[in-house]
């Protein structure tokens, strides 16, 4: 009765990392641009997260942190547009949330340079 009890547990545990597995190698947030960009200020770019999977569909937030302070606060929606000015180099981070509230954050790096 106790070795079925220890079967009963390990399948468990292998089916719940299976589902950890399945949940993570299915999802993607994607932006789509190489990393890093470049360009001189003002130096404007648009941001497409169209090609993101979640593992809980479909996306019910897109949050933008176009500034680089760490908040996502900039932009809502799968596609944005920013203007970088004054010169430097910019950490963007996209937070796309799935209908479980699952979190997934991508990121790409952008260099603005004085002309």
């Amino acid at each position: 009765m106790k070795t079925k009890y220890i079967n009963k547990k390990k399948r468990a545990e292998k089916n719940q990392l299976f589902s950890f597995l399945l949940k993570y190698l299915w999802t993607r947030v994607i932006i789509s641009l190489p990393s890093p960009v470049t360009g001189f200020t003002p130096f404007t770019v648009g941001f497409d997260a169209s090609g993101s999977t979640v593992a809980s569909p479909p996306v019910v937030s897109y949050e933008w942190d176009l500034d680089g302070d760490g908040d996502f606060d900039d932009a809502t929606g799968v596609t944005t547009v920013y203007t970088y000015d004054p010169s430097g180099t910019y950490l963007v981070q996209l937070k796309v949330t799935d209908s479980a509230a699952n979190e997934y954050i991508a990121f790409v790096t952008v260099i603005a340079s004085a002309p």
